[in-house]
């Protein structure tokens, strides 16, 4: 038996939904920066935009492969899956993490 097969479905998903909600609060900060710098204009911003929008595109894509693991996830009731939740939640978070850094950059240049 192994540890995840101990552990109740729905506390495996919970640290990706964790991750997942972090994630979109920093999409949304990456988005509030991108419309602030678009509607500025300024060229010496156009690098930390291209970053912004970068981040915005990666956090994007790891929230639609969240949203895919939970759905097969759920289809499979936790059935051999549960591996696969720990890994995207911890390349969530650090994901996460770097745009949060990225976002203290942006919100420095913009003050």
């Amino acid at each position: 038996m192994k540890s995840s097969d101990a552990v109740p479905a729905a506390a495996q998903a919970g640290p990706l939904v964790s991750a997942a909600c972090e994630a979109a609060r920093q999409l949304s900060a990456l988005e509030l920066h991108v419309d602030a710098f678009e509607a500025q204009q300024n060229p010496r911003w156009h690098d930390a935009c291209e970053r912004c929008k970068l981040g915005r595109d990666l956090l994007t894509q790891r929230l639609e492969e969240a949203i895919a693991v939970l759905s097969r996830w759920q289809a499979a009731q936790g059935v051999g899956v549960a591996e696969s939740l720990g890994e995207l939640a911890e390349e969530l978070n650090d994901e996460s993490r770097y745009q949060q850094e990225a976002t203290r950059e942006v919100e420095a240049l913009l003050s």
